[in-house]
């Protein structure tokens, strides 16, 4: 009777549709956009992954739901009190029959936990219990669907209880704030928020995987109860469940521990402690652990900008290191203040004076996403101290004017491909008006642009798009002159020998004519 009723479950629209549009959608960016899962945070991956199971779950709770209705809607009722089959083990075979389909969701999410750890650039570490979860909640959802059958014959309920739970999950969902959201069947996060090295962040996932099972324990003990099993079997399956839940929910509601948040902030403020450094030819890379994978990326975009500049320059020494994306000043989302001085101080302790700041969010060019600013941001504060000599400082955005911001432009945003389908990305969300700017690490901190600077930089792109080593010899036979402090935008044109800019709308005056 288990498997008649696991074969009937399985096949039913719900649950078929649900799944096969999961494998189609992740199918199709495995084959269509490999790059999207690429430099992977793989413990935000093991929780972002939760909520799209939620679509196998809901079908299983409706198809559950009308395979415990059918001798209702089917009006035979009558009959089945005549088998010699208990009424408690026929509700038991419905219960069993909804684990197999828990299993095809706990195969989805490992097969897409290792699309994500196979990609490249991936980061951080697969959190097992968080990988787990969703197949728990498609039981639990089935058994809801059974338990629903026996205290109301009528179909009406599956749907009416399913816009409910859907309700409280969603509320999970959003509540990234709130430790209650772990009640629900998948606790969110902020999607703004910038990755964590995984001991920073603070998921109590292995109690939220204790919280399920003892919900879908205690739903077990009351339907099998309801349906005529020995009550003392089913108490004791209450009391196990009851012993599991009451210090599941106390600990996963606990607000983040004080050390957590001291962490942070400690790390915040001197992002040196514990990083791993290498040195690649005249520039050192320092990097948190478990981020050591991103060096690649830096250093293709470094080393791409050090090839177009002159050789002096390209000669002396760099550094970059990795810090933490500063958090918002108010509840508004105003960008915080960059610690500069406490940063400058610890670089040039460690050896690594003037450190270009690196993200912990990064992305392959072209995918639309907001990790996308970052990497555009790490660009143009690069560049910007190749070009200045000095690196971007930290009390709201740098102007880069004339010739040497045109420059600026040109090294950030033509690097590599990356950052060319980056620009596309950021240009397509941005407004226009007082010029362009490219901050990074979710701080008002990185290179501003005027007008005429980026007309200037987009024409150097457009022709670098036809023959980049010819912009490129240009630069550099004009390097002295393009990146003195009081060449204008014309007089680096001319150099070039490329079109002046037109004047600027005087409201969106940048840099001073």
């Amino acid at each position: 009777m288990t498997g008649a009723e696991c074969l009937r479950i399985i096949r039913h629209p719900a649950v078929t549709g649900s799944v096969l549009l999961i494998v189609v959608l992740w199918g199709w960016e495995a084959v269509f956009s490999p790059e999207s899962v690429d430099y992977a945070v793989l413990h935000m991956q093991s929780y972002e992954l939760q909520a799209p199971l939620l679509a196998p779950a809901a079908g299983v709770m409706l198809a559950a739901n009308l395979a415990a209705l059918r001798p209702y809607r089917y009006g035979t009722i009558g009959s089945y009190e005549a088998l010699s089959l208990p009424a408690w083990r026929r509700s038991l075979a419905l219960l069993l029959a909804c684990v197999p389909p828990a299993v095809v969701v706990l195969l989805l999410s490992s097969l897409r936990m290792g699309q994500f750890g196979a990609a490249e650039g991936a980061v951080g570490r697969i959190e097992i219990a968080e990988v787990v979860a969703p197949a728990v909640v498609v039981v639990l959802a089935g058994w809801l669907g059974v338990l629903g059958a026996l205290l109301v014959h009528s179909v009406v309920l599956a749907p009416v209880a399913l816009a409910v739970l859907g309700l409280l999950a969603l509320v999970g969902l959003v509540s990234v704030d709130s430790p209650m959201r772990w009640l629900s069947f998948v606790a969110g996060e902020d999607a703004f928020g910038p990755p964590l090295p995984s001991d920073l962040m603070y998921r109590p996932a292995g109690w939220h995987l204790v919280w399920l099972s003892a919900l879908a324990l205690a739903v077990l003990a009351v339907t099998l109860l309801l349906a005529g099993v020995r009550r003392r079997w089913g108490g004791a399956a209450l009391v196990i469940a009851l012993a599991l839940a009451v210090p599941a929910a106390t600990m996963q509601t606990r607000p983040v521990p004080e050390r957590i948040e001291t962490a942070r902030e400690r790390l915040l403020l001197a992002p040196n402690v514990g990083q791993r450094c290498e040195r690649r030819e005249q520039v050192t890379y320092c990097a948190f652990p478990e981020f050591v994978p991103y060096i690649d990326a830096w250093h293709e975009i470094v080393s791409a900008q050090l090839g177009s500049v002159s050789k002096d320059v390209a000669a002396r020494r760099y550094a970059v290191r990795q810090r933490l994306s500063i958090p918002a000043a108010d509840e508004f989302g105003t960008s915080g203040a960059v610690p500069t001085k406490q940063w400058n101080e610890l670089d040039a302790s460690r050896g690594t004076p003037e450190a270009v700041s690196a993200p912990t969010s990064w992305s392959a060019g072209g995918q639309d996403s907001f990790a996308e600013n970052e990497v555009l941001g790490f660009s143009a504060a690069f560049a910007f101290r190749v070009v200045s000599g000095k690196p971007i400082g930290g009390d709201g955005l740098t102007p880069a004017c004339g010739g040497r911001g045109a420059v600026v432009f040109w090294l950030a945003t033509d690097a590599t491909e990356d950052t060319r389908l980056a620009l596309r990305t950021v240009m397509s969300h941005t407004s226009g008006g007082y010029g362009f700017s490219m901050p990074q690490l979710g701080a008002a901190s990185g290179p501003q642009f005027g007008p005429r600077e980026l007309a200037l930089g987009e024409t150097m792109l457009a022709r670098s798009e036809t023959d980049r080593s010819a912009m490129a010899r240009r630069v550099v036979s004009q390097w002295d002159e393009l990146t003195a402090p009081n060449t204008s935008v014309d007089d680096a044109a001319r150099l070039l020998g490329l079109p002046r800019p037109p004047a600027a709308p005087t409201d969106e005056v940048v840099c001073e004519s």
